[in-house]
């Protein structure tokens, strides 16, 4: 990096020579212990090395020595420009058998990584006794690093922001004494950490080194591989980031004199191949499978471990560590690079191009990626082709940021693939990337700029160029060490044992730091153990059961929720007490007694209980056979019985210790389990078979995947040339959209053209009731949450989000079951569906819904008619109708489903079993009878006990799914609820959904909007005809569809809440009209019975006329007083608006315009207010009127409320939930 030869070094030698040795070192030191100096590594690094080298006088150093050599012989020149912006965080964490240790980074990436290799080597492997030797060296240089941090108060993964290149603001003359302490020793300093003058001297550097050191390179110098300088009876760490090279260099200097390098060489390839296998490919274990293809010798093949993995999707994963040159490190440097020769280059370019071919060669073949990394302990390596196999990737990303990433949330790995797969497409198309720093620089610039392959600003195309600074990887590499936080702690043994983050996965920001953590060596032998790190106690919190018997789902649920209220209550309680020291206890739960939770009683008493059992700093909890059955009413009984038993326990354990906590036991539950909502666990006993059935057959939610859906948006506008272009008008944009919207149509039908039908439905069928389980779970459990984590996190906020994907995803769903009806093939042909298709169809059906949402916007008026189409791609609409109108309105809507199922919790309670019955006829009414015998020739209990067959069946054949005849099904439904077989027939061609020629061809009688997704209430939709016709004998059943499509139909049905355009008869188009009317009067009837409850006097449907108005003003649904106020109240009974048509429909209904809805309003309000005398006395009402207020009051939360436009207050747009407040 540095030349120390040149002349700008021996200029700022000569200028250093004058001062003295020891100080000037030590306050050169001490500035590599500033964060905010990271970037400036270089130029702090080399002034140590000139220290080192030059100083020899008696000069004392102050501010303008340190600025001159910094600032002004360094600023301007080459040595400033080669500094780089941070990479990683400033300290990071070696997890040690003696705890742990921290080291620095500054210009070495991956310090951390490569000492821990190197520690977990010799601690897991038979290894000779010399490397035992060795590393006991290096841990007391570590045990140095650690006291450096410790001293300048720097917690592990520390950072601040730090300029390169840029004037150094260095410290005030005040500071330096402190900075020098930092990184100064004496010997009893040393005795005192555990480290002999022995230990270190390896890392001393001699005078004759010192010598030298004018001839070195920072970079590759003597000094960093021996950092310390003793002056005197001083030893300083001259360079505290030098201590990861200079282990390293120890390792391999000790290993080649030993003649162990070999040995060593293999041990940590075998190592570092197991890491890829065990560790990082760990999350595409069950989804991957390893093949071994047998491929033809290859001569002069590098060292190197490979590893091909495939899925059930047809992507092809090869994973290859490149095995480094060890002995070259010693004699090149850790700066160096591991350069193949030519032969290795040709012989590895084969073996791709072998790999490659086998993978194309096999039928399912998709898509193939060889990712490419580097073993050994740092070097670069320079590896390119001058060929590569077609249709065939290529990543190369470091091991320790590979490791980095495997631990991450989620799913980290499948996440990055993804994101490579997307730089690919775009440098097919022409754009070229110069990124220097791998393809982890590359990722972390994806995610920061939502999950775009190419920014706003870049056009996809041949002429276009990104440049990608190397300081993307910082803010990744940083969440992700803090977001694991792992680290070591000493365990009630005295053994120190690894732990990481165990709430790195909530859904609540304010649970993601909290001190919770799971024990890693423990869970690696196979037990459920974590960790909670308060002021007085680290208390461990396992969990032991039967591996026979347990019901691990329900044991983890219990554990993982317990943890958490136990943080809580411990950090109650050390905020109410201080203690001295830390004390260590683990509390285990012993479940192996529990009986499953089919057989919990939750009427006996008996076996409730739970025994204590005391150990040697262990306390065991076993609970009795029927103890969950605490858990089976609506109060937190449960919860507080085991809070209680553990810190009960806890007490006892502390007071041997001379500390009590008793008094603060009962304060501390009462604090987290004080209100009853805070529920871990929920147990009622359901009398549903159909729910049992269901949930029993659920997956793992899936949700459309918005990276994916951001790509296919690029993608689709590159294909339709729209790049870089403003288009305005409404028949314009609207125009454009939907060109989009066909180009997705027709991607998504050739791909369902080759998928077999019976597959695809059912994996769709399926992952609707994940959905719809997924939704159910949340409501169940939406008290709890929201009295758990609402002082964590905007509850509601989070919810939504979770609703809002599950009600895209459904629709996505729901959908595509319609269109794979009419585009896959009829036969059993194509090929079985799988995820990766999955999720594609998803994304693709996802974007067409929001692009022909877009489509109707504009074209319905609610938001300006105008496309902004971006340099790559996308595109943006106005947003101040999404911002001012539809955020507020979902919002508030939801806030109160959400507090409707907070309310419901009591109900999952006071379930009870109910006995069949016969169905009865007439219970839904004559007139609703008369207008289905009309429409479908069915009355509706017909209806009822054809869909109670259908239910029936799945439940007796335990299968959600089922393909069958339909004259089988037609002559069961007939002899089991004694119905003729005309009538079932025309159940069935009632709700039965039927493939067309193509999915985009409408039957006679029909409208695009009976099959558009973005529309509700559609006529075609299989919420509404929930059987599937396979073929003419064929029909298939969802028990999901059928539960959820024939209620929704009928409910509504008999509410009168379809469009009346919805039937084709005279009769129920008439009774829907009726249904309507009669929703309105009934509404006002209620608004009315409201009023008058809280001593209101009312008059209803007040027509105008009678109070001397002309007749054009038509009534006021109510008019009310009391104390000197007369409300005028607009009442209206309206559906939820939830599509964009629907919203645009409502807000043009009452934009308070010429004759419209709220216009009417405002006139009747506008004569009453000046003509108030003479309506008073047209009404003979009599008490003085002082204050008249008006209000539109609708059923529920209403989107035009949250508009800025209107000549009405929005504060007086009420729904009725909100009457009361408002009055």
């Amino acid at each position: 990096m540095v030349n120390l030869q040149s002349e700008l070094c021996r200029d700022g030698g000569r200028y250093l020579s004058s001062f003295r040795r020891k100080e000037l070192i030590a306050i050169a030191a001490g500035l590599l212990t500033l964060p905010r100096l990271s970037a400036n590594s270089i130029r702090c690094e080399t002034l140590v090395h000139l220290a080192v080298a030059y100083a020899r006088g008696n000069k004392q150093p102050n501010r303008t020595t340190l600025k001159t050599v910094l600032n002004d012989l360094m600023g301007n020149t080459q040595i400033a420009m080669i500094e780089d912006p941070q990479e990683d965080v400033f300290v990071s964490n070696i997890l040690t058998e003696n705890g742990d240790l921290r080291v620095f980074n500054a210009l070495w990436e991956a310090n951390d990584y490569f000492i821990q290799a190197l520690i977990d080597i010799v601690d897991r492997y038979q290894v000779p006794d010399s490397l035992q030797n060795i590393k006991e060296s290096c841990i007391s240089l570590l045990k140095l690093s650690e006291e450096v941090a410790s001293r300048s108060g720097l917690s592990r993964n520390a950072s601040e922001d730090s300029t390169d290149k840029e004037y150094i603001n260095v410290p005030k003359t005040g500071e330096y004494s402190s900075l020098s302490k930092r990184v100064t020793f004496t010997r009893d300093e040393m005795n005192d950490l555990g480290v002999t003058i022995e230990s270190i001297d390896p890392f001393i550097i001699s005078d004759e080194n010192i010598f030298e050191l004018k001839q070195s390179i920072v970079g590759n110098s003597v000094l960093e591989r021996k950092p310390i300088v003793k002056i005197d009876d001083s030893y300083i760490l001259a360079i505290p980031s030098a201590v990861g090279i200079a282990i390293r260099y120890h390792f391999l200097s000790g290993c080649k004199s030993n003649e162990n390098l070999a040995v060593f060489s293999k041990v940590l390839a075998k190592y570092q191949s197991e890491q890829l296998t065990d560790e990082i490919l760990h999350e595409f274990k069950g989804v991957f499978e390893s093949i071994r293809p047998e491929l033809p010798a290859i001569e002069n093949m590098p060292s190197m471990h490979a590893l091909l993995l495939k899925n059930n999707s047809g992507n092809y994963l090869h994973s290859i560590i490149i095995h480094d040159e060890l002995h070259e490190i010693i004699d090149d440097g850790i700066g160096s690079f591991h350069k193949l020769s030519e032969d290795q280059v040709a012989a590895i370019r084969t073996y791709f191009q072998e790999i490659a071919e086998y993978c194309r060669s096999q039928d399912d073949f998709v898509s193939g990626l060889s990712v490419t990394t580097h073993g050994g302990l740092g070097r670069g390596y320079n590896l390119g082709f001058d060929s590569w196999p077609e249709n065939w990737g290529f990543s190369a990303i470091g091991l320790n940021d590979l490791l980095l990433l495997s631990n991450s949330k989620s799913k980290p790995l499948e996440e990055f693939l993804q994101c490579i797969k997307q730089k690919e497409w775009m440098e097919d198309e022409g754009v070229k990337l110069s990124n220097i720093n791998g393809d982890l620089n590359y990722f972390s610039f994806w995610r920061e700029g939502e999950y775009k392959c190419a920014p706003d600003n870049i056009e996809i195309s041949e002429n276009s160029f990104i440049s990608l600074y190397t300081d993307f990887v910082f803010s990744i590499r940083k969440d992700l060490r803090i977001e694991t936080d792992k680290h070591s702690v000493e365990y009630i043994d005295g053994n120190w044992i690894r732990v990481e983050r165990l709430t790195k996965d909530s859904f609540y920001a304010g649970m993601k730091s909290k001190p919770i953590y799971a024990s890693v060596n423990h869970i690696a032998n196979g037990i459920l153990n974590g960790l909670i790190e308060s002021d007085f106690v680290n208390l461990w919190f396992g969990a032991e059961f039967s591996d026979e018997t347990a019901d691990r789902e329900l044991i983890y649920e219990w554990w993982s929720g317990f943890i958490g209220v136990l943080e809580e209550t411990l950090s109650y309680i050390s905020s109410n007490i201080k203690f001295e020291n830390i004390y260590s206890l683990q509390v285990i739960i012993d479940y192996s007694n529990i009986i499953p939770r089919d057989q919990i009683d939750v009427e006996s008493q008996d076996n409730r209980s739970a025994n204590v059992f005391w150990g040697p700093d262990v306390c065991r909890i076993t609970l009795e056979s029927n103890f969950m059955a605490n858990f089976s009413q609506v109060e937190n009984t449960g919860e507080k019985l085991v809070v209680d038993l553990i810190l009960c326990s806890l007490a006892e354990f502390l007071s041997e210790k001379g500390n009590d906590i008793y008094e603060h036991i009962d304060n501390a539950i009462n604090h987290v389990l004080g209100d009853s909502a805070v529920r871990i666990i929920h147990i009622f006993r359901s009398y549903d078979a159909v729910e049992f059935l269901l949930h029993n057959a659920s997956l793992k939610p899936k949700f459309v995947d918005k990276k994916r859906t951001t790509f296919e948006r690029i993608r689709t506008s590159k294909s339709l040339g729209l790049s870089d272009q403003e288009i305005e008008g409404n028949g314009n944009c609207v125009d454009i959209l939907n060109s989009i919207v066909s180009e997705i149509w027709a991607r998504i039908k050739s791909m369902l053209s080759q998928i077999n039908k019976r597959s695809m439905l059912s994996e769709l069928v399926s992952l609707v009731n994940s959905i719809e389980q997924d939704r159910e779970q949340w409501k169940r459990t939406a008290r709890a949450v929201f009295a758990i984590y609402s002082k964590h996190d905007d509850v509601i906020r989070v919810a939504r989000e979770r609703e809002s994907d599950r009600s895209l995803t459904s629709l996505c769903l729901r959908s595509l079951v319609e269109m794979s009806l009419c585009e896959c093939p009829d036969d059993d042909s194509g090929i079985p569906v799988n995820n990766s298709t999955i999720d594609d169809l998803l994304s693709l059906t996802s974007l067409l819904v929001s692009t022909a949402s877009d489509s109707d916007a504009i074209h319905w008026g609610l938001v300006a008619p105008k496309l902004n189409f971006n340099m790559n791609g996308t595109y943006f609409i106005p947003t101040e109708v999404m911002e001012e109108m539809l955020l507020p309105y979902f919002s508030g809507h939801f806030g109160v489903q959400f507090g409707g199922a907070v309310d419901d919790y009591e109900d999952l309670y006071n379930q009870k079993q109910v006995n069949k019955s016969a169905i009865q006829e007439g219970v839904w009414g004559e007139d609703f009878d008369n207008a289905l015998r009309a429409e479908y020739g069915l009355l509706a209990h017909h209806i009822v006990e054809c869909w109670a067959e259908l239910v029936d069946l799945h439940v007796e054949t335990s299968e959600p799914v089922i393909i069958i005849d339909l004259e089988d099904l037609i002559l069961r439904i007939g002899e089991n609820r004694n119905l003729e077989k005309g009538i079932v027939r025309r159940f069935f061609e009632a709700f039965t959904l039927h493939p067309r020629n193509e999915w985009s061809e409408l039957p006679e009688g029909y409208s695009f909007r009976d099959i558009a997704p973005w529309k509700f209430k559609r006529r075609l939709s299989c919420l509404v005809k929930p059987i599937l016709q396979l073929s003419d004998d064929e029909v298939f059943l969802s028990l999901s569809l059928v539960r959820l499509g024939l209620p929704y139909f009928l409910n509504r049905a008999k509410e009168g809440e379809f469009n009346t355009e919805f039937f084709s008869s005279a009769v129920m188009r008439s009774y829907v009209g009726s249904m309507v009317e009669k929703r309105g009067a009934d509404f006002t009837e209620l608004v009315a019975s409201n009023l008058e409850a809280q001593g209101w006097s009312v008059r209803k449907e007040v027509l105008m006329t009678t109070v001397g108005a002309p007749q054009e003003l038509g009534d006021i649904d109510v008019l009310a007083f009391k104390d000197g106020i007369m409300l005028i109240l607009e009442c209206k009974k309206l559906q939820m608006a939830k599509t964009v048509s629907e919203i645009a429909d409502v807000c043009n209904r009452f934009r308070g315009e010429e004759k419209d809805e709220l216009r009417k309003h405002l006139n009747r309000v506008s004569w009453s207010t000046d003509n108030l005398t003479i309506l008073l006395q047209r009404l003979n009402y009599r008490e003085d009127v002082i204050f008249v207020r008006n209000a539109l009051l609708t059923s529920t939360e209403m989107p035009m409320k949250y508009k800025k436009d209107l000549p009405i207050a929005s504060k007086d747009i009420v729904s009725f939930r909100e009457l009361e407040s408002w009055l």
